[in-house]
């Protein structure tokens, strides 16, 4: 009676479409032929049965295929699935190796088959399409800079949108939203002077307080005589939750003030995320003073 001494799994080749030809699943097998003694084999070709099975002793082989191999020193090489393609094996748990020489018993154990060829659960898109079952919803970014750096965008009493852009979301998930300008302001002794800027889904949207919002103020009381012209970069940011499809964010504007004010560069951008990681407050609103005061001081 023969027996199997060695038994190692070398390499699995997984089947992929390569411009529509699909290369077949193969396991490359290697092995040493003895004798029950322990004896070598004498050189030559040797017929071999392969089976795969779910358990380890008895059930149904879910695979099988007959091999004459050759054998020289005792070493021997297969490729299993040469003969007859796996594709009855979903390799979806663990999964066992059969083998028989010659007319000879299955010889026992069975062999457990190692995690490569585990490796053919990858192959979900062998029809060639991609469906939303099939990938995996991953971060992606929108902006838009579109304005005219060397052009001032008037700020008026009425909340007005200066730049927006739109976000084509995958699913539902999060926007991080971040935008930025610099506010122009020619401020005068004794007026009080007051911005707000704020990032939202509605266009014109500047209701305060809220979250995604800038204030910028100037006191009255700064500087104690004459006109000054400032700018002052100022930055938005807060995170919204989105729906599929198409999501539009913009950034407002809106001044109370009588002095001259306006924006400079306003950009704006979003990140789309698919998972919130934790829990947390949302961002608190920003009170941006010119004077530096820690009071909203003035007329």
């Amino acid at each position: 009676m023969k027996r199997l001494f060695l038994l190692l799994v070398i390499t699995v080749i997984t089947s992929i479409n390569v411009f529509g030809q699909a290369i077949p699943k193969q396991i490359d097998y290697q092995g040493v032929l003895k004798t029950s003694t322990g004896t070598i084999v004498a050189d030559g070709n040797y017929q071999l049965t392969f089976r795969i099975y779910n358990n380890p002793t008895g059930g149904s082989a879910l695979w099988s295929e007959v091999q004459t191999v050759a054998v020289a020193n005792g070493v021997f090489s297969a490729h299993l699935g040469s003969v007859t393609p796996i594709t009855t094996v979903p390799f979806d748990r663990i999964h066992f190796l059969g083998i028989t020489i010659e007319s000879d018993p299955e010889l026992l154990p069975r062999t457990t088959l190692k995690p490569s060829p585990y490796s053919f659960m990858a192959m979900d898109v062998l029809d060639n399409s991609v469906t939303a079952e099939k990938t995996l919803d991953e971060a992606g970014y929108n902006y838009d800079n579109t304005g005219d750096p060397n052009q001032l965008y008037p700020l008026t009493a009425s909340g007005q949108p200066f730049t927006s852009v739109t976000l084509d979301a995958p699913a539902n998930g999060f926007a991080f939203v971040y935008a930025q300008a610099e506010v122009f302001i020619t401020h005068t002794s004794g007026t009080f002077d007051n911005v707000i800027l704020k990032v939202s889904q509605t266009a014109g949207d500047v209701t305060t307080p809220s979250y995604g919002v800038s204030l910028v103020r100037i006191p009255s009381a700064w500087p104690t005589s004459g006109s000054y012209q400032v700018v002052h970069a100022v930055s938005i940011s807060a995170v919204f939750t989105v729906t599929s499809g198409t999501n539009t964010f913009y950034l407002n504007g809106y001044t109370s003030s009588g002095s001259e004010t306006g924006l400079l560069v306003p950009e704006i951008t979003v990140i789309y995320v698919p998972t919130r990681y934790g829990t947390g407050a949302n961002m608190n609103l920003k009170n941006q003073f010119i004077s530096g005061q820690n009071s909203f001081t003035g007329n």
